[in-house]
């Protein structure tokens, strides 16, 4: 609804208010903490936001590049991850891949990649929004404080299922 609202007031504005509008998605865009990458119907990436040139330290034309995944994709999964990708974005449905991808400080970090297309109103898909979070998996490798957290979290979920009452417990003996 409101992209919609975005592109019938996009489409009556001049080409000097059109960029305003553009330069404000982007100053978004580039707020949200989690990767983000714009690509067109194909899989080819159109634009991508400030985390995901600071997580990785590659410029936007770098991530233009065809070969931008082999470049921060862990070579162990690199196969994997554009087989992956390439059968997601073949069926045109949401999708999700968890990845290690290469920090700019040489570290691999696992991320949650979620692609979303987008439909025009016809029903032709015009782009994908794919976006990084950080993976909080049992694949994903954690510290000792991550994992103290999510086993708190465990058991406090499991202590509300298992009870009528919807009260919280005080703490688990992790905490």
């Amino acid at each position: 609804m409101v992209w919609k609202r975005y592109r019938h007031r996009r489409s009556k504005k001049s080409g000097d208010e059109t960029s305003e509008d553009e330069r404000e998605l982007r100053r978004i865009t580039d707020a949200i903490p989690d990767t983000i990458v714009v690509l067109d119907s194909k899989g080819h990436p159109l634009y991508a936001n400030q985390a995901m040139l600071d997580h990785t330290g590659l410029t936007m034309q770098d991530v233009l590049t065809s070969d931008f995944r082999a470049r921060i994709y862990h070579p162990e999964d690199l196969e994997r991850a554009l087989k992956d990708r390439e059968g997601g974005l073949a069926r045109g449905l949401p999708f999700e891949i968890e990845q290690r991808v290469l920090r700019k400080d040489g570290q691999y970090r696992w991320l949650l990649l979620r692609y979303n297309p987008f439909h025009d109103e016809q029903g032709r898909l015009v782009r994908w929004y794919a976006t990084g979070t950080i993976s909080m998996t049992a694949s994903a490798p954690r510290t000792g404080h991550e994992t103290k957290t999510l086993r708190c979290a465990k058991r406090s979920y499991a202590h509300l299922c298992s009870r009528k009452s919807s009260a919280p417990p005080n703490h688990c003996a992790m905490c």
